[in-house]
């Protein structure tokens, strides 16, 4: 009887953890649907709550604030980043094939997901509950260790020497700084020099690709049919965007 009694109150915990989840779900998707039809200023406790459908105290069981909500929907957004490039570093090839992969899937997702996290610095950070906080630290630092490893992997084969002054984390957080930067003005939707804003990531893509040049990965792209690499990891690795995003493979 004392197991039984055991089991149930074990499982009976699982279902309120699972239903306490559910909630805020469904919270952080009207979230992001607020802020993508309204932007930040639209988004506030009460109106999370009526567009919701639950109770303020609801929405106070689960966000100290409206700062609290737009981080919770930055770090769900940014662990989904972090679980696709994780997964795309993965891919079977060559380690720059293999950073060339985490790169697509970044500039297939980032448009989606920069909606959100730019609203980072629109947001008051002291009147964020401390545990989101570290949490979201913890999934940005995820995606500089995919960045990391690949380049560290690169590095082992004799595919990459980089000079004495640089290190692999360095480049990496170059990396990721820079994958950023095309996407914050696509947001914008600025025109620059005449190029529209699908024009200039595809501009960012070819200067990266030269820069690693430079710095002799190899194969150089003169060496490896990179996007005919990329098709095949979306093939093998990820069948599920390729229809969600409509990518040619």
């Amino acid at each position: 009887m004392a197991m039984d009694r055991t089991i149930t109150l074990v499982t009976q915990g699982v279902s309120k953890r699972s239903d306490y989840q559910q909630v805020e779900d469904d919270l952080l998707r009207t979230a992001r649907r607020l802020i993508h039809d309204g932007g930040f200023h639209e988004l506030t406790m009460a109106r999370l709550a009526e567009a919701s459908g639950y109770t303020r105290k609801t929405v106070y069981n689960h966000f100290a604030n409206v700062e609290d909500a737009v981080v919770a929907v930055c770090l769900q957004s940014v662990t989904r980043r972090a679980d696709l490039v994780s997964r795309a570093a993965e891919f079977r090839g060559r380690p720059r094939e293999r950073i060339a992969a985490v790169a697509a899937v970044a500039r297939a997702v980032l448009p989606y997901h920069m909606r959100h996290e730019v609203l980072l610095s629109a947001i008051k950070l002291d009147r964020v509950s401390e545990d989101r906080w570290r949490r979201l630290q913890a999934e940005e630092s995820r995606l500089l260790a995919v960045n990391t490893g690949v380049i560290r992997d690169a590095v082992a084969a004799g595919d990459l020497e980089l000079p004495p002054d640089l290190t692999s984390e360095q480049l990496g957080l170059s990396l990721l700084q820079m994958e950023s930067g095309p996407h914050l003005l696509a947001l914008r939707r600025a025109e620059l020099g005449g190029y529209s804003s699908e024009r200039q990531i595809e501009v960012f893509f070819h200067t990266v690709t030269l820069f690693l040049d430079d710095l002799g990965w190899r194969p150089l792209s003169s060496e490896c049919d990179y996007p005919r690499s990329i098709r095949r990891m979306y093939r093998e690795v990820f069948p599920d965007l390729v229809e969600k995003f409509n990518i040619k493979v």
